[in-house]
Order: C-alpha cells, then structure tokens, then sequence
C-alpha cells in the first residue's frame, strides 16, 4: 500500500490537504521445483509450486514450455500440477550430451497479471558401463582325490548385475557338484566344489558377464571379466603301520601283518628290515600284506617297515619285541608198552 498526500495553497494564503491511498498488485510467483543435473534416459520430477500474493486472487491459467527434446507424462491430476519428464538415450557413442535444455512455466491470477520462470536443466551423459569383477577363493594346496571348495564372490561395481558365469577346469579337475549362482549365503557367496586327479600345479580360470545396460543407468555394451588363480596338488604320502603277535617264545610262529594305507593311492613297495637278523626265519617271506617268521633264539628285536607308494613317496615305522625262552617238555616211553611179571621193561626219555 502507498499513500500519496496533496496539500495546495490559493493566492489569498488558503490552504486545503486531501491524501488517498493506492494499492499496487504484486500479481504472482511462479516457481518450479526440479533437479539438476539429471542423467539421460532417467526419469525426474518437475512441480509447479507457484502461487498468487495479491488477497483475494487465484491463479487462473497455467503454461508450460518444455523442450521437446524430453519425453513428457504428466499433468495437472489430483489437485497436483507437475510433469515427469526423460530426456531419451542417444544414439552410442553420445554426441548430444551434455547440454542444458529449458522448461519454462507461466502463471497468470485472477487479476490479470503474469509471471514467468524457467528452469535450465542440465541433463548429462550416463557414465559408460564398467566390467563387472571376477572373484573366486580357494587354497593354493590340495591332495589328490581332495574335494576342493572354490567360494565365487564376483559383482557387477557400477550397479548393474552378473548374468553369466563360465569356469574353465584344467585336464585331470573334474566338478564334484555343478555351480549354482543362485544358490548363494547370507554374504552372497556361491560354492563350486571340485577335485584332481593329477599332481602338479594348476590354474582355474572364471569368465564372468554382466547385463550391460539393462539394470543400471550406464551406456555402451555388455562387457566381461576374467580372473585366474593357481593351485598345487601334492601326493599325500602313505602311512606305514603294521601289526604282530606280543612277546612270542623262541621257535614259535609269528604272523606280521602289513596295516600300512595311501589315502590318494596305493602302496607298491613294502621293505621289511629286522635288526639282528640273523636269527630271524622266514616261514612265509615278508612281502607286500606282511608274512610269518619265528626267532631262533630269544632276546630283543627289532623290525622297520618302509613302504612306498606309487608317487614315489615313503614313510616308515619301527617297534620291537622281546622273544621269551622257548620251555622244555619231558617225555618218557616204555617198551614194551604191556609188561608181565618178572620181565624187563625199558625206559626212554626226551
């Protein structure tokens, strides 16, 4: 409001004031509320929040210029006025964006008076898609015949996800169970679990693909990673263990039973070493399952088992025995075996 004050003055010195009061309308505000920058091809929401400041007035009309470069939905629905507005992917590699492009509103109250304003949006390119990261962990060791678990943690970093996963298993690895990557822990980790049959060092190799653009805001083509990782298969060596009778007597048959095992193979040498020897007897030779001998004297002995496996490996063992006296027996043998009074009878012994 202003006032204006008018004061005259007549030739005879009379004076006289009158004063009256103006209002001015202001009309209204337009604003709009809107993001920028926005990424291409990724919706957003543009609102008409404008509203009238003179008392009694209303807004009447509304327009609004948007580029055409954006594709538009949208409206005044439910007592709301906005648009969502896209501005479309071009054509790879990009060569429309960035850029700035405007949407301009008008409003117009029930006094006649208007307002413009126009939002600038920026919209930028989307960022180009990345490889996704292969992952996998597993030891650098293992036996043969061994079931190895391969734990697969690979991801796609810029939002979009792993489609495909192919392994490539050296000659002499076979799959023990089949890779399911849906079948994944609280951590997302899927296990793939093999095993060797053939020593040496080896390498497995995991191709993983993502889904390029259909699941993240990113432009260009589906892309691929890859990751190798070594492992050693080593032969695991037999155990040697054999079994015989507890503290035998001199002259008596004892059973030597050859227990020794190769858990990832077999044994294909046994070599049997008494120490003394000389008075040990073969009553069936010592050989790959064990054998019988009996000791000529008594005393204490001792027998080394070396065995060896068909990698070549060994390992050996060692105990004792004590050998007790053999105990005599005594017999007596008459002739003739019936007597008769007042004959000669005639004794043997051993």
């Amino acid at each position: 409001n202003y006032r204006i004050k008018l004061k005259v003055t007549d030739s005879n010195g009379g004076e006289a004031e009158a004063e009256a009061f103006v209002y001015v309308l202001m009309g209204p505000t337009a604003v709009l509320q809107y993001v920028s920058p926005i990424i291409e091809g990724q919706p957003t929401t543009i609102r008409n929040l404008s509203y009238p400041n003179d008392p009694g007035s209303t807004i009447t009309s509304v327009s609004w210029e948007i580029d055409p470069i954006f594709e538009v939905e949208g409206g005044f629905v439910d007592g709301k006025d906005e648009y969502i507005i896209k501005a479309p992917f071009d054509t790879y590699p990009a060569t429309k964006y960035p850029n700035t492009f405007p949407v301009k509103l008008t409003v117009t109250d029930s006094n006649g008076r208007t307002m413009t304003t126009t939002a600038n949006i920026e919209v930028i390119l989307r960022p180009e898609n990345q490889a996704p990261e292969a992952m996998f962990y597993m030891p650098t060791e293992t036996y043969r015949d061994i079931i190895v678990n391969i734990t697969e943690q690979s991801k796609d970093t810029d939002g979009g996800q792993v489609v495909k996963w192919e392994w490539i298993l050296p000659d002499g690895c076979e799959e023990v169970e089949p890779f399911d990557p849906d079948n994944r822990d609280e951590n997302g980790r899927a296990t793939y679990k093999v095993k060797f049959n053939k020593l040496g060092t080896h390498q497995i190799k995991l191709i993983v693909t993502d889904d390029g653009t259909e699941t993240n805001f990113t432009r260009g083509v589906v892309k691929t990673n890859e990751i190798i990782k070594n492992i050693t298969v080593k032969n695991m060596p037999p155990v040697a263990n054999f079994t015989w009778m507890d503290n035998p007597m001199q002259g008596q048959d004892v059973e030597i039973i050859n227990h020794s095992v190769d858990h990832d193979g077999e044994i294909v040498n046994a070599k049997w070493i008494f120490t003394p020897s000389a008075d040990v007897i073969p009553v069936e030779p010592l050989g790959l399952d064990g054998g019988t001998v009996y000791f000529d004297k008594p005393g204490d002995y001792t027998l080394k088992l070396k065995v060896t496996d068909n990698d070549g490996a060994t390992d050996e063992i060692e105990k004792g025995i004590t050998v007790a006296p053999a105990i005599p027996e005594a017999f007596i043998y008459d002739d003739p075996y019936h007597k008769k009074q007042n004959r000669l009878v005639t004794f043997y012994g051993e």
